[in-house]
């Protein structure tokens, strides 16, 4: 995409490197190590720990290991955000605090489950009377089913996201966007329907091609931790990695509260679609400036009800 005009941000909003006296900062040998091997070591890690552990566990209980992983995970992410931090002032409760850490480890997990239970029986109905059968190569290496899977699984979510930003579905949509902060913690807020729609159509794909249970167990796993990082308020540098993942450094620019530059960086776990169809946008040396719905759409309140009701209040 070409590069949007940018204006220059507040202090406030500027990265912890450049907010001391408007000038940046020296990055020492430690802190540039840091920030660059950051993402790379926690994507790492996580594949690992998750092989590592769920080798000695029935495929019924992988999805324990999805979310052991993905607390410790939060609970660094959580830490670094004050030790790191983009964007000091995102560190800041703005009485948002509770609702989104009961969307992000509450709702929107239990909506995915939910989501898998249904289409799981609906999947053995249909195979049950002959009218399914998974397509997927089921023996193929580990390493090409997770990527066959992923690709699979982005592209359904990659349109129903970028749908979620037309008129009818954006009233849903629009309260992952309400908040005024990029921080790990509301990697979960959605409204219920946009939660709904969007980890049915993550999930769906994966199960209609039969992908086996330990696979789409590891996808969750990756999908829940660089949810986190996504909006991981912590200052890395992800480098050439952001032309795979969908990092924090992409999805910040889709949080603007310029909605113009708001309608890109579709992807959840990677940015491969949005370089097929164009969406891909990180302008060099560009600071993310205000985020939220922007000044010509209703404010979203913080609140468990008042998000449940905002689509029908706008």
């Amino acid at each position: 995409m070409a590069t949007l005009p940018l204006t220059m941000p507040a202090i406030d909003h500027l990265p912890m490197r450049q907010a001391t006296m408007g000038l940046e900062r020296p990055e020492t040998a430690l802190l540039f190590a840091l920030r660059r091997l950051f993402y790379p070591a926690v994507v790492l890690l996580v594949i690992g720990a998750h092989l590592f552990i769920a080798s000695g566990l029935p495929a019924s209980q992988h999805s324990l290991v999805t979310g052991g992983i993905s607390l410790v995970c939060l609970g660094i992410f959580l830490v670094m955000e004050r030790v790191l931090p983009y964007r000091a002032g995102w560190n800041r409760d703005r009485g948002d605090l509770v609702t989104d850490a009961v969307q992000t480890n509450l709702f929107l997990p239990l909506i995915a489950r939910l989501n898998e239970t249904a289409l799981a029986v609906a999947i053995t109905w249909l195979a049950a009377q002959g009218l399914w059968s998974g397509i997927f190569p089921v023996h193929a290496p580990l390493a090409l089913q997770v990527v066959l899977a992923l690709v699979s699984a982005e592209f359904c979510y990659y349109w129903v996201h970028r749908l979620g930003h037309t008129t009818f579905l954006w009233q849903f949509h629009a309260v992952h966007h309400g908040s005024e902060r990029v921080y790990s913690l509301n990697a979960g807020r959605f409204h219920l329907v946009d939660a709904w729609l969007g980890t049915l159509a993550y999930l769906g794909p994966m199960l209609l091609l039969g992908v086996p249970a330990p696979v789409i167990a590891l996808i969750a796993t990756l999908n829940a931790v660089t949810g986190f990082m996504e909006h991981a308020n912590i200052d890395f540098e992800a480098a050439w990695l952001n032309r795979v993942f969908n990092t924090a450094q992409l999805h910040r620019w889709h949080h603007a509260a310029d909605l113009a530059i708001a309608n890109c960086n579709y992807g959840k776990v990677i940015s491969i679609w949005d370089q097929v169809f164009d969406t891909y946008y990180l302008p060099e040396g560009g600071q993310v400036g205000a985020v939220g719905v922007g000044p010509t759409e209703t404010p979203v309140p913080n609140t468990l009800m008042g998000q449940t009701l905002y689509p029908w209040r706008r």
